[in-house]
């Protein structure tokens, strides 16, 4: 797109971001996801679960827990709610010592 000199959109990063996440590729939608942060485009509540899902199996909980922070911050999203949505993103097979080890954290 942009070699092509079309400047992506909200709507087209939240899609390549989701679909990446789909696809089993959160080292490039978490790209995507920085290059959103720093143009200042963001996207919905729906879109930040995936793409905690999607990270936490990347298994760089610092990198989960600031994708969290920002849901809180752009979502609006009580801390409460994020920090549910990232132990849960923990939650799959093999992950449950995570969870226990971000439980001792707070």
């Amino acid at each position: 797109m942009k070699k092509d000199g079309f400047e992506p959109d909200a709507a087209a990063y939240n899609i390549m971001t989701r679909s990446l996440c789909i696809a089993g590729r959160g080292d490039l939608a978490l790209e995507f996801y920085k290059e959103m942060i720093e143009k200042g485009i963001t996207f919905g509540l729906r879109t930040y679960k995936m793409l905690l899902d999607c990270t936490a199996k990347t298994e760089e909980v610092d990198v989960v827990q600031s994708i969290a922070d920002d849901m809180v911050r752009i979502c609006e999203v009580s801390e409460h709610d994020a920090f549910g949505y990232f132990l849960k993103s923990f939650c799959v097979p093999g992950k449950i010592r995570e969870d226990l080890e971000l439980i001792r954290r707070v």
